[in-house]
This record gives C-alpha cells, sequence and structure tokens, in this order.
C-alpha cells in the first residue's frame, strides 16, 4: 500500500483509517506520526476493498466507480483474484470474466475501443501495465495456457507493429519506452521457471516450487537471491520427456529452502548415494514439506 505523503508530512484521505471495523471509516488526513504509531490491526484493507466493491448478483465483484447498479469489474475482480477475497462458485466465475473481458479488448479483438489518448474511456480497455496482476491472477487459477497465448497475442502485436521497445499501451500514439511494459519478462522468469521468493522472517532463503509447464516443451534462465547481502543467482532448466514426464534441476550459488507447492504432479527427489557415487537414491517429495538445497537439486515430474 502506498502511502503519499505532502510537504507537511501528511497521509493523503485516500488512505483510510478503520479503528472500529469497515463500519467506522475516519476519511480525514492522518498526521505521519499518529500513523506510524498504529497497530496493524487497524488497517482493515480487505474489509475496505469488500465493502468499496461489493459483490454483484453473480457473486463477483463490482466496478467501485460507477453508480448502481454497478457491473462487474475487472480491475476488481483480479485483485479479488490476487489476495484471495472470492472463494467457491464466485472464484470460478471471476475467472471466467476476467479471460472474457480481456478477450474482447484490444489487441484480443480488432474492433475493440482503443486507447488511443489519455482521456479515453471505456469499459473494453486492457493495459500491458496491469497484466502484470491479471496475467498473474490467472496464472495461479490454473489458466498458464491462456496466460502464454495472451503474451503472444498482445506483445506479439508490439513485434508486429515494428516496436522494439515497450509500448506503454496497446496503442502507438503513446510512449515507446515503457518499463511498466515489460510484464512478461517477469512472468515468464518467475512463473515458466516455476520457483518464486517466498521470504519469511525466520526463512530469508525461502522459496516456493510451483511447477506448471503450460504447454511448454522446455524452459531455462536463472532469477537473483533475494537474501540479504546476497549477490548470487540461481538457474534452472527443465524439459519433456516422451511427451509425459518432466526433469526439472537447478543450481544455486548460496544454500536455499524450498517448499513444494500441489500443482497435481508426483514429484521424485534424485539423491546421490554418498557411499557408491555410481548409484543415485530417488525418494518422493510431498507437496508442502520443505526442503533445503546446498548446491544442485535434480527432480522428476509424472
Amino acid at each position: 500500500m502506498s502511502v503519499p505523503l505532502d510537504g507537511e508530512g501528511w497521509v493523503q484521505p485516500r488512505i483510510v483509517y478503520c479503528p472500529l471495523g469497515e463500519d467506522n471509516i475516519e476519511r480525514v488526513p492522518l498526521q505521519l506520526p499518529r500513523l506510524l504509531a498504529l497497530p496493524v490491526e487497524a488497517f482493515n484493507v480487505e474489509g475496505l476493498l469488500m465493502k468499496s466493491v461489493p459483490l454483484a448478483d453473480t457473486g463477483i465483484q463490482r466496478q467501485a466507480v460507477q453508480p448502481d447498479p454497478r457491473p462487474p469489474g475487472y480491475h476488481a475482480n483480479v485483485i479479488g483474484l490476487l489476495f484471495g477475497m472470492l472463494q467457491g462458485e464466485a472464484r470460478q466465475r471471476a475467472v471466467l470474466f476476467v479471460k472474457e473481458h480481456m478477450l474482447s479488448c484490444f489487441p484480443n479483438c480488432e474492433d475493440a475501443p482503443r486507447l488511443a489518448h489519455p482521456s479515453a474511456s471505456h469499459d473494453r480497455l486492457i493495459t500491458p501495465n496491469f497484466e502484470h496482476f491479471s496475467l498473474q491472477a490467472l496464472w495461479r487459477e490454473g489458466e498458464a495456457e491462456f496466460v502464454l497465448e495472451q503474451v503472444r497475442r498482445c506483445w506479439g502485436w508490439m513485434l508486429d507493429q515494428g516496436a522494439t521497445t515497450l509500448l506503454e499501451v496497446f496503442d502507438t500514439r503513446w510512449s515507446h519506452c515503457h518499463g511498466r511494459s515489460a510484464t512478461p519478462t517477469w512472468l515468464l522468469s518467475r512463473l515458466s521457471l516455476g520457483l518464486a521468493a517466498v521470504p519469511e522472517l525466520d526463512q530469508p532463503e525461502l522459496y516456493e516450487l510451483a511447477f506448471r509447464p503450460a504447454g511448454l516443451s522446455s524452459a531455462r534462465g536463472s532469477i537473483p537471491s533475494v537474501i540479504p547481502g546476497s549477490q548470487t543467482s540461481i538457474r534452472i532448466e527443465w524439459e519433456q520427456h516422451a511427451g509425459r514426464w518432466f526433469t526439472y534441476r537447478l543450481h544455486t550459488d548460496s544454500p536455499i529452502t524450498i517448499r513444494l507447492q500441489d500443482t497435481g504432479y508426483r514429484v521424485t527427489i534424485q539423491v546421490q548415494d554418498r557411499d557408491e557415487s555410481d548409484k543415485a537414491l530417488f525418494l518422493c517429495w510431498e507437496p508442502g514439506d520443505e526442503i533445503q538445497v546446498t548446491r544442485s537439486l535434480s527432480i522428476a515430474l509424472a
């Protein structure tokens, strides 16, 4: 949550303090010293979001900026999915709604409205910047193949326009040098490689492995270590064999801990026998279990 400050050190009114719950909202500016002294529990962010974007009749979230009756909102449902605010059938409907919305917008739909200038406004619009959130949310919901197809279509459209730098929006009349449009580089590095840092106070070296090939037959890359003070990296490569199973190899410059996430694969770890170097042991790795990797890891997924 960003906390914009003015020259007097006041927090802008859009920062909302909910000391007694979401029905008792204080919308006046808060002085910074007072803000910093408040307990974390005072900021009922989820309650605030649920109040400002109430559920539509279908169970998914409405737009927050439209007068009643408000239709379901693209941005609201993406945030709802990312932060676990939707459950059960409502979650499934939200995934479908987000996908249908994206497919109805340019460049997925050629005759859709264009974001041609800053004052352009329409319900059927998507931007490269917000795709950072929507594609991440859909990937986590098991829509990895849809996500990769969106990268091919939308950023492929940029390439088709002759762009050699990142466009700010899906229209050539805006900036042609916009770092926040680099969603695919982050997305592919973090999600296609399957390994993501989830550091905790007592485990700064903790990572989570969530393997989803998304129709790809192989991938290779590296990610930087998030261990404080470390300038090391983790190198990963995986490939598919006989169209059925995968090998996944990882090399790290410093020890890390990896927690396995359940993505539907049976995972076995190859461990070299210390007594007989020409033999290997294969151990089952259960979802939720953590292992320590000092240098390298080799696993099979089927």
